[in-house]
């Protein structure tokens, strides 16, 4: 009886070694493989929520880093963690996006860090939309940054000071163009994000009202179909240019769950010429999209 408590025993630990060790070791080894996108006509657009710069593939890891965020609270653990900042930062730009929006991205911690990060590879403006949150390191965001100039428009929307409030929002305009861009986190479902939702819907009517083109981006917590389930989400008439699923990207749950709550949507004077997605660090992967 003891031998056979024994073997259950060890071929749980091997089985957890698998998973803690193993599998993020193989996994980062692939994603080093480099990969190009044939660029479109248009403009082209990513997003990617970068889980805090951590990495969240494993439910070791992913449980882990949330652990040092949300409830430990811990500045030294989060900072040590947060170590995929920098790939981050070559990820999405391999994609070679006219426009990126990053979600949780460290305020205080990172931010300053991620911007100089994108300013060497030619993205030299910026746009962060704090979460607002008092705690850190929970002082999160959401950023965009671009190859092109534009000018940040006043956008603000209804946020909480924890887990599942938004995630931070920023909206720019590129005058050229005539385009809005919004980058936004969406929180948890809740009645936040139900004001969040007619908040985002209201902004985007008062800049079609403008006569201009709109590109909504981020991470939604939300696929598209529940989306157009508020009718003032439904009523703005907004195409999306992912249906895969995007998180959570996680090897021991994806098989059962897989979302694509990550997502890029447009106004019908634009065009989707082609989208994808892309493997990454974190719990999601990143969306991108050529529009014209």
């Amino acid at each position: 009886m003891v031998k056979e408590y024994i073997f259950v025993l060890g071929i749980i630990i091997i089985i957890l070694l698998f998973f803690i060790l193993i599998v993020p070791i193989v996994d980062l080894i692939l994603l080093e493989e480099t990969y190009n996108i044939e660029k479109e006509s248009g403009m082209r657009f990513a997003t990617y929520n970068m889980m805090y710069g951590m990495y969240g593939k494993t439910l070791f890891f992913n449980a882990l880093g949330h652990l040092s965020i949300h409830v430990l609270r811990s500045k030294i653990l989060t900072n040590f963690l947060s170590r995929f900042n920098k790939k981050t930062v070559e990820l999405m730009a391999n994609t070679d996006a006219d426009v990126l929006v990053i979600n949780e991205v460290l305020g205080s911690l990172k931010e300053k860090e991620i911007i100089q990060e994108f300013k060497k590879r030619g993205y030299n403006f910026s746009c962060f939309g704090s979460a607002r949150s008092p705690y850190e390191p929970l002082d999160m965001g959401t950023l965009i940054v671009s190859k092109n100039k534009f000018e940040r428009l006043n956008l603000s929307v209804v946020a909480k000071d924890k887990k599942g409030g938004v995630g931070g929002a920023c909206a720019i305009y590129f005058k050229e163009k005539n385009l809005t861009v919004i980058g936004i986190h969406f929180g948890l479902l809740d009645k936040y994000s139900s004001k969040q939702i007619v908040e985002i819907a209201l902004f985007i009517e008062e800049q079609k009202n403008l006569k201009r083109k709109v590109v909504l981006v981020g991470d939604f917590n939300m696929n598209s179909e529940e989306l157009n389930s508020f009718s003032d989400f439904e009523e703005l008439g907004l195409k999306n240019a992912n249906m895969k699923g995007t998180t959570p990207d996680i090897f021991e749950i994806k098989l059962f769950k897989f979302e694509a709550y990550d997502n890029i949507f447009f106004t019908d004077d634009l065009k989707l010429k082609k989208s994808d997605t892309v493997k990454g660090y974190s719990d999601h992967r990143l969306v991108w999209a050529d529009l014209e």
